[in-house]
């Protein structure tokens, strides 16, 4: 075998196995964070809701938690309200406080200080608590 011969032979089984690979190259980039595709919506809020058994109020003071893209709050008189934000939606769940029981499940609007929310679920208890109940919940700065 010539040293040419030899030289491609080489060469080739280099290419081959990746010898020479040794790295990401000069052209690599550095691994980004992907961004979150949710609002933060932490802070000090105002809430309206009404139900469709009756249960109402206005301009509560509310304050809103945040941990990644999940939010939590707890409106007076209603319950405890929480959801998971894709882009601009989000999935939320309702949990009704004293004396009403019960669980409502629903979707809201989400932006930059305000959640608009729409739900339906059902509970027991006494006062204005029905078995089927629906409404909506406004949260905005």
């Amino acid at each position: 075998m010539t040293q040419r011969a030899f030289t491609a032979a080489f060469l080739g089984v280099a290419l081959l196995t990746g010898v020479g690979a040794c790295g990401p190259g000069i052209n690599a980039t550095t691994p980004v964070e992907p961004k979150s595709e949710c609002v933060d919506l932490t802070g000090a809020y105002r809430a309206n809701f009404t139900t469709s058994c009756g249960q109402s109020a206005t301009t509560l003071p509310v304050s809103v938690s945040q941990a990644a893209c999940t939010f939590t709050t707890t409106i007076p008189g209603l319950g405890g309200l929480s959801g998971k934000i894709v882009k601009d939606q989000a999935a939320v769940t309702l949990e009704f406080a004293s004396p009403c029981s019960g669980q409502a499940t629903g979707t809201a609007t989400i932006a930059t200080g305000r959640i608009d929310a729409a739900f339906a679920g059902t509970q027991s208890g006494t006062g204005a608590c029905c078995s089927v109940v629906s409404g909506t919940v406004s949260i905005f700065k």
